[in-house]
């Protein structure tokens, strides 16, 4: 049974190189790009766009959430981090699945790496979710194409009755890493009454 999927470039290739590796468990055709614009009063979605609308979609007067799910290419990370200013070697990070959780703070913006322990085919496999967070905004890449977790987030925003649509972007990150955390916990169950 193999837990993690690492993925990484051949030693010797310079920090910052994004080269795909492909998984041959992930369908490339099913990414998946959501755009999210909220605050207090207004919540737009721009849902299963591709990134050419990207930034059509944006609204600069309200917190932006951009959520990634799928097997990414090197293309859309480069668009992603021109957009966006995203440090080239967290971009590394993100395409190099199997990274250990971590954190790292560059000039305006925090980068994040959770696992997120799902069950597939009765196997246990632990999904890399990476997160950059800026002034204003959240870019989120899930590497598997499941985003029920996610659904459930979006319908949090819709409500307006949390804190959620009321803070920064920064709350946003956490409620993210929330959820990473909670949706752990129905996999360990399950693990621990096999």
């Amino acid at each position: 049974m193999q837990i993690f999927r690492k993925k990484y470039h051949l030693p010797g290739t310079a920090p910052g190189t994004l080269i795909h590796v492909p998984d041959s468990n992930v369908d490339s055709k099913s990414l998946r790009i959501d755009v999210v614009n909220y605050g207090g009063k207004q919540i737009d979605f721009c849902t299963d766009i591709d990134i050419e609308n990207c930034q059509s979609c944006i609204n600069e007067k309200l917190i932006t959430w951009v959520h990634i799910c799928g097997p990414v290419e090197p293309t859309l990370l480069k668009k992603m981090g021109g957009l966006f200013d995203l440090h080239p070697l967290a971009l590394e990070d993100v395409i190099n699945h199997g990274q250990r959780p971590k954190v790292e703070f560059y000039d305006k913006q925090i980068f994040v790496i959770v696992n997120m322990p799902t069950i597939v085919n009765e196997e246990i496999i632990v999904e890399q979710v990476s997160i950059f967070c800026g002034d204003g905004y959240i870019i989120s890449f899930h590497d598997q194409t499941n985003d029920d977790a996610y659904n459930i987030l979006y319908k949090r925003l819709e409500k307006n009755t949390n804190n959620i649509r009321h803070f920064g972007s920064d709350y946003l990150l956490y409620v993210l890493l929330d959820l990473v955390v909670d949706s752990g916990f129905p996999t360990l169950e399950n693990w621990a009454i096999n």
